[in-house]
């Protein structure tokens, strides 16, 4: 209950946070498997890539519809399998076979499996980004970049000491890889090729990793506290104090356009940190018993909090801070996955065949992403070996189970193989498809002898040889068979053989032995095709390609009747310039994609604005429509959206410097100080005001007591003022325990630099009032960084006790 006080000073009881001494026993929780999905990663159309192992497939599951897109291949039944996405594309990791394998997001066609570090096997998981894949063995602590289309290693197999575990690694938004060690608390951090060590950002022990708004966080649970870090350098920019017991393990995870950190406890709470603010004063209660948690997920105004213990999910008001569902998702229950593609809930059983999406109400709806009776249904080539249904949806309201299944044995059914022909795709797992058998053929091995062009005649009987009349010789010539022509071999000529994107190629076909091309059918392997002896093609870039080998093949009629075939590899090459897009105004994401599109780079200064969105980009440089040199960089100013309020009166001390007529003074100061002070009311330090309103946070200014005294302290603000930025604050007189308010009468006055008058407000304690200032900063204030304020006594200061409550500045 809170104490209120009038201006007679109360004694003041200190309240102290308890120390609990040992460290915090923390366990990380996890999915099936150990791969790290990608966080704020863009599926089209909320669609997700989900896992599962007993099929060793890969299902994308379309959100809107809650319907399964597409069915992969991915692996063989039964090995662990795991997923990371970016954009549309998969790539799959088999922690069986310690491959990965990408999945086209396109045509949903799997890639061949690669092995980017030897015998790692269930050590491997990956991070992918549009530029990038990292391949990472948590065990040994390898680290390899392959590239996101080949799968092919792009530079050397790198060696990390630090000790790796689930939760310790994160991929931020600019393609950054971060790792914090257990043992030694240190944190690297990989991008471009390089590797860079800041010691000692965590103290040894348990730490984890977080993705806050885009940026790492640390999250130190030897230490009990949060560690924001600078994506440039990797540099502590601060801390926040976690509310963790001994007994506690811990998942954490942050919302991707705020700066809210989550911290999920076993003991059944969801602690929600507001970083700008450094604070964690929201907790909101689960009731879950002890149960098995897992880190929490961000949807709309809406927070999401696995329990594996009872397969349902808490479904949390992230305004009311309150739960508002639970919604079940496994009966019975296992441990499954929790992710958000687009605004869309998605939950996976990896060893079974359940999964479905979970509304913002808690409504659940159940998709099987295969036939558990034929797990090979739905894939390409698919040949069933009995009629079984088609899988169901089917939708359960917040807080119902659904109806019980039987779980799926964790051994794959044996499968006899149909004895129609095997489809032509690569077998899961990595093995080459064998190849198909050879035709035998029904006739003679050898080709017949050819014929003479003459009908032969008639058998003649044997009494025609003892005719007396002998036999004229035949008058028609016998004709020799001509000899059978070679096989015709062709050859490609090129005018360019070092061709650019863009640029036309003039391509000749020509028989080996001279003899004429009548005629000749070209593709170009880009779904284009040409005809004639000698033809002309560009080839347009792909996006995001640098270079590509395309396959050309030519079909020709020789003059003679004959005819042959054949091809080659051809590689096409980045043009030396690229025109920039015009990014401005587009979001972020789609702003990068349209830049590496063209190919360049492009680099991310997020700046804060009060009027742009948050992820919008508000300049670039160069500007669009320009050609630069290929691979160039484009700098883009983003949104990072409206700044968070700053709170004047908790930083009077350490952010403003206070004198009054007797030069500087102390703060906190005294409050019998002559001199003048300043001094702050937080906490049950409350005060009535002579206006009859209650404050518990507000700055008391006192003047130098002398007639017509002042005080005033200059403010060094956190960032420069911004348009739509405000000075606000209640302005009023602390009342006297008893009697009248008094005669102090005083100006508040806002000033910015060289003494310029910002806002001015005239009070008298007999008023019985208080005053409520608001000043729109950007129009006389902008770029400035420093704002004073000062109250001036007009004739005596007795109970002169000018207060500003409520003060902030931001928008």
């Amino acid at each position: 209950m809170t104490a209120w006080f009038s201006r007679k000073r109360a004694v003041r009881t200190g309240t102290y946070g308890i120390g609990v001494a040992g460290a915090v026993g923390l366990a990380v929780f996890l999915g099936s498997g150990h791969g790290y999905p990608v966080q704020s990663v863009h599926q089209l159309s909320g669609s997700a890539w989900l896992a599962s192992s007993q099929a060793g497939q890969l299902t994308l599951l379309d959100g809107a519809s809650a319907e399964v897109a597409a069915q992969v291949q991915a692996a063989p039944a039964g090995h662990v399998l795991d997923v990371v996405q970016q954009g549309s594309t998969a790539y799959a990791i088999d922690e069986t076979a310690g491959t990965l394998r990408r999945v086209d997001g396109a045509t949903f066609a799997p890639g061949a499996p690669a092995t980017p570090i030897a015998d790692a096997a269930s050590a491997l998981t990956a991070f992918a980004d549009s530029r990038h894949v990292y391949a990472l063995d948590t065990q040994r602590g390898l680290l390899v970049t392959v590239d996101p289309h080949t799968l092919a290693a792009t530079g050397t197999q790198q060696g990390l000491s630090a000790q790796l575990a689930a939760g310790t690694a994160t991929l931020d938004d600019a393609g950054r890889l971060w790792l914090v060690d257990d043992a030694t608390g240190d944190l690297t951090r990989a991008a471009d090729g390089t590797i860079e060590v800041r010691r000692g950002v965590a103290a040894p022990g348990k730490d984890l990793m977080a993705l806050v708004n885009g940026k790492p966080v640390v999250v130190d649970t030897a230490g009990r506290r949060a560690v924001s870090v600078d994506p440039a350098d990797g540099s502590p920019t601060g801390t926040l104090d976690l509310d963790l017991r001994p007994s506690d393990t811990v998942a954490v995870s942050g919302a991707p356009h705020a700066n809210r950190l989550y911290v999920v406890a076993s003991r059944g709470v969801l602690e929600i940190c507001d970083l700008s603010a450094h604070s964690c004063s929201d907790t909101v209660p689960l009731d879950s018993g002890g149960n098995d948690l897992g880190a929490a997920v961000e949807s709309g105004d809406r927070v999401f909090v696995p329990d594996y213990t009872t397969g349902q999910v808490w479904v949390i008001d992230l305004g009311q801070h309150t739960v508002v569902a639970t919604a079940q998702v496994l009966t019975p229950a296992a441990k499954f996955q929790l992710l958000t593609r687009d605004g869309i809930v998605f939950f996976n059983d990896p060893n079974s065949e359940r999964a479905g999406v979970i509304s913002l109400d808690g409504a659940v709806t159940q998709v099987a992403k295969y036939d558990p009776a034929d797990p090979t249904k739905g894939l390409p080539g698919h040949q069933p070996s009995s009629p079984s249904a088609p899988p169901v949806s089917q939708q359960t309201k917040p807080t119902s189970a659904p109806p019980s299944k039987t779980p799926p044995s964790k051994t794959p059914p044996s499968k006899t193989p149909p004895s129609q022909p095997t489809p032509s795709t690569p077998p899961p797992g990595g093995g080459s498809s064998p190849p198909p058998s050879t035709p035998q053929p029904t006739g003679p091995s050898t080709p017949p002898i050819l014929a003479s062009s003459t009908p032969s005649l008639p058998s003649t009987p044997s009494s025609a040889a003892k005719s007396t009349t002998a036999s004229a010789p035949s008058s028609t010539p016998t004709t020799t068979p001509s000899p059978t022509k070679p096989a015709a071999t062709l050859t490609i000529t090129l005018s360019n053989p070092n061709l650019k994107f863009g640029e036309t190629e003039n391509l000749a076909v020509a028989a080996g032995d001279g003899t004429a091309i009548t005629s000749a059918h070209w593709t170009y392997g880009d779904n284009q095709s040409g005809d004639g002896a000698a033809v002309s093609h560009a080839w347009a870039r792909p996006a995001n390609a640098t270079q590509q080998t395309f396959q050309v093949t030519v079909a020709a009629v020789l003059a003679d009747g004959r005819k042959a075939q054949t091809g080659m590899s051809l590689t096409v090459n980045h043009p030396d310039t690229a025109t920039v897009p015009n990014v401005v105004s587009e979001d972020e994401t789609t702003a990068q994609q349209q830049i590496a599109g063209a190919g360049l780079t492009s680099s991310i200064t997020p700046v804060i604005n009060n009027f742009v969105p948050v992820g919008q980009v508000m300049a670039q440089t160069p500007v669009g429509g320009g050609t630069v040199a290929w691979g160039s960089s484009v700098a883009l100013t983003v949104s990072s959206g409206p700044a968070a309020l700053w709170d004047m009166v908790s930083h009077a001390c350490d952010s403003a410097h206070w004198s009054s007529g007797a030069g500087p003074l102390p703060c906190p100061g005294g409050g019998g100080d002559a001199t003048g002070f300043a001094m702050i009311h937080a906490g049950s330090d409350c005060y009535y005001f002579t206006s009859g309103q209650g404050f518990c946070n507000f700055l008391e200014t006192h003047p130098q007591w002398v007639p017509n005294g002042f005080i005033y302290g200059v403010y060094t603000l956190p960032r420069p003022v911004i348009a739509g930025d405000h000075f606000r604050a209640t302005l009023g007189f602390m009342a006297p325990k008893s009697g009248s308010p008094g005669k102090a009468s005083v100006t508040f006055r806002l000033v910015g630099p060289n003494g310029q008058q910002l806002g001015a407000w005239d009070l008298k304690a007999a008023d019985a009032k208080t005053i409520d200032a608001d000043v729109d900063l950007s129009t006389v204030a902008a770029g400035v960084t420093q704002l004073t304020l000062r109250v001036d006594a007009h004739g005596d200061v007795g109970q002169c006790w000018a207060s500003w409550a409520a003060m902030t500045f931001g928008p």
